[in-house]
């Protein structure tokens, strides 16, 4: 079946999503293939048990990103309607309260790892609780912005600055593990989080942001939201089972090893996870224009076969290449 789709009818194209898609993905491509080579070094640098060690409190970091109002998730959706009706003040409105309302609520996760350092003997565990609440403020902005780039549909300032983060990152983490070893993995990321922050903020047009907490819209806004923040939790507590229990069963170099292990996993899921990014504005566009047709069903159980496909290849790969490169640069994880 070809789907020929006009741009101009509030259609769109499976071949159209991919083009513009592609950009994205190629980011993500490249941001994997320097984290799989930089996690391998990592652990043979660390070694499994400092690796477990700053593992342990990375989990929590996870947990503390999950909860979440929904506010910003309801926003994107909204500032997508409000753009395709024409509505450009009311979306920079929902934008701003969605921004607010998340911001503020990422400070509360971010302190109770924080108060929780107290009861934690371990020094490198300790840092990394108490650095919490920067990690929970800088990596929310980061991850807001992006979001609010995506959904204006400006996915070329988004592929940039993944790219910007691919390289970043990774050079930042191996440099801060051989100055001040396992903890570079607590610093490093509010540090690549306010780069690419400013990125986000300095590129492509303005983004009209200031605080505005206004009441009437933050109830819509979590009436909306809270169902796809549901979601990314039950994904997420999915995708953590393994690793959290291990961290509370199992010693450090057991964390280690299994974190290690499953990190083409994770690493290659997130290079495909683009496609995401660019289907959801395009069909709440479609959804602002349409009032009640449902032309888009097909395309979208195309969309999610492509997903399918791809993810599940890319994986593979990322498994098949995973034992022979550990063999050579970390045999004691092998």
């Amino acid at each position: 079946m070809t789907l020929s789709l006009k741009a101009d009818a509030g259609r769109v194209s499976i071949s159209g999503v991919l083009r513009k898609a592609s950009g994205l993905s190629a980011a993500g491509l490249i941001a994997s293939a320097l984290a799989l080579p930089t996690s391998i070094l990592l652990g043979r640098w660390l070694g499994a048990y400092n690796y477990g060690r700053a593992q342990w409190v990375l989990i929590f970091y996870g947990y503390a990103a999950l909860l979440r109002t929904g506010a910003f998730d309801g926003a994107s959706r909204a500032i997508v309607h409000h753009r395709y009706r024409g509505e450009p003040e009311e979306a920079v409105k929902v934008q701003n309260v969605g921004l607010s309302v998340e911001l503020a609520f990422a400070v509360f996760p971010g302190a109770a790892l924080a108060l929780a350092a107290l009861a934690v003997d371990d020094p490198l565990r300790r840092l990394g609780l108490l650095l919490a609440p920067i990690a929970a403020i800088t990596g929310t902005l980061a991850a807001c912005l992006g979001g609010l780039r995506a959904v204006r549909e400006e996915f070329a300032i988004v592929a940039r600055i993944t790219t910007l983060r691919g390289f970043l990152y990774p050079a930042l983490t191996l440099m801060g593990a051989s100055l001040i070893g396992p903890a570079a993995l607590f610093v490093v990321p509010p540090v690549t989080d306010i780069i690419v922050s400013i990125g986000y903020a300095l590129s492509g047009g303005r983004l009209d942001i200031h605080v505005d907490l206004n009441r009437r819209i933050i109830g819509r806004l979590l009436r909306t939201g809270i169902p796809f923040g549901l979601l990314a939790i039950v994904y997420w507590a999915y995708r953590l089972v393994g690793s959290t229990a291990v961290a509370f069963a199992l010693p450090p170099v057991a964390l280690g090893i299994y974190v290690f292990a499953a990190g083409p996993v994770a690493v290659l899921a997130r290079a495909v996870a683009s496609l995401h990014a660019v289907i959801r504005p395009v069909l709440w566009g479609r959804l602002a224009r349409e009032e009640g047709e449902h032309s888009w069903a097909d395309d979208t159980r195309h969309l999610t076969w492509v997903m399918l496909i791809v993810g599940g290849a890319a994986t593979s790969v990322g498994q098949a290449v995973f034992g022979p490169m550990v063999r050579a640069a970390a045999p004691q994880f092998h």
